[in-house]
């Protein structure tokens, strides 16, 4: 099943369904709302009272349901490789050259002859430490961060932080807290 047919088949099952007639109240909430999270209160409330129910869900805003989502960290994933593919060519071509302080740390590396130089040269020495980041050091990789941070923007990092900071702030003696942490924070 291609990308394509999951996104149509998506929106055939969600666009026709009945029961999520009410817009969140996230697209209408202040932003004093949107960052103590009291446009949820409600909702938390109903869910609190009754097992909550199909009728009980917000319509999601179209540019955050998951086909929209998938497109788009597609597209971003897909710039990120493209942009490293495009760095380690140039970089293969010799078209990059590296800061002139790491060009510096070379020359002082290759100066300090040590037992592992094996009679080589300086330029030989300077040369290998070169290449080593041409073939190695220089190279980039996409990053699934970067290409998260290119589609949810901040929300994506303030959500790391907050995880991070719940898993800090649990309390050591909870044994929910514990499986937690276990999970999260290998031993």
């Amino acid at each position: 099943m291609t990308q394509k047919s999951v996104t149509e088949l998506y929106h055939t099952i969600f666009s026709t369904n009945t029961f999520c007639t009410q817009t969140t109240p996230l697209a209408t909430a202040s932003l004093f709302s949107r960052m103590t999270f009291s446009w949820v209160t409600e909702f938390m409330v109903l869910g609190y009272q009754r097992t909550l129910q199909a009728p009980d869900l917000y319509k999601l805003d179209i540019s955050r349901e998951a086909g929209q989502m998938a497109e788009k960290l597609e597209a971003a994933w897909t710039r990120r490789i493209n942009a490293a593919a495009e760095w380690n060519a140039k970089l293969d071509r010799g078209e990059i050259r590296a800061s002139a302080l790491k060009r510096l740390i070379w020359d002082a590396r290759a100066i300090k002859a040590d037992s592992s130089s094996r009679g080589q040269t300086y330029k030989e020495r300077r040369a290998a430490l070169e290449e080593q980041w041409r073939k190695v050091k220089g190279r980039k990789k996409a990053s699934l961060a970067w290409a998260l941070n290119d589609v949810f923007g901040w929300s994506f990092w303030l959500g790391g932080i907050f995880k991070v900071r719940a898993v800090c702030m649990c309390d050591t003696t909870s044994d929910d807290c514990l499986n937690r942490r276990s999970v999260i924070l290998p031993k």
